[in-house]
């Protein structure tokens, strides 16, 4: 029903964040990991939201980028996620390295998130692995390039270790993997192969 909301940026708490549009204050549900990004009091900011309606209320959820939004519907497809166990994912999670956990069948990574146990995780890997694969295969290729099928299977394990790590720090999928592309070593250790990356950028 909103696909989005601009207005002015009220307050923030916790949970949630108040924007204000038309001379109406709208409460807005969303991951702390997100509100910080989505500016200070005062901002005239964009929003993108998701009405959840229930017998008993409506409730917006926000999210800073359509990316995010696209996700939060995605997740709520897999049966036994509702909104909630979504935001919790989209606060530990970027889309990117969700992606990749799913694609990679990565129950450690799942895991981290709050409420998600095993059962919970392998399920949502069950469900979401052939949507990930058609959302993110031009960027996974990238990822997985044909020269990374002569490393051993412990080089191949620090190899998306180091694209996990680049992903948490921020970086998109294809701009980690450029960045691997052009730096991983097999010979050196993961923390050697993270510097080495992150000195890309500077160059």
């Amino acid at each position: 029903m909103y696909s989005y909301i601009t207005g002015e940026l009220v307050s923030r708490g916790s949970e949630s964040i108040v924007l204000d549009h038309g001379g109406i204050g709208y409460e807005i549900f969303v991951p702390p990991a997100i509100a910080g990004r989505l500016g200070s009091p005062g901002d005239h900011i964009r929003v993108y939201t998701f009405l959840h309606v229930r017998e008993d209320a409506f409730q917006l959820f926000g999210f800073s980028d359509k990316e995010q939004q696209t996700l939060f519907n995605t997740l709520l497809s897999v049966s036994g996620i509702g909104p909630k166990l979504a935001m919790s994912i989209l606060d530990t999670l970027t889309p990117d390295r969700f992606a990749l956990a799913i694609l990679n069948e990565d129950l450690k990574t799942l895991t981290t998130v709050k409420g998600l146990g095993k059962k919970g995780a392998a399920r949502v890997v069950l469900e979401l692995k052939d949507k990930m694969a058609k959302t993110y295969s031009a960027e996974m290729i990238e990822v997985n390039p044909d020269d990374s099928q002569s490393l051993t299977e412990d080089q191949s394990t620090m190899r998306h270790d180091v694209l996990s790590a680049l992903l948490v720090l921020g970086y998109s999928s294809a701009e980690a993997s450029s960045l691997i592309e052009a730096s991983f070593d097999p010979d050196q250790s993961l923390e050697e192969n993270i510097s080495l990356a992150l000195r890309r950028t500077l160059t």
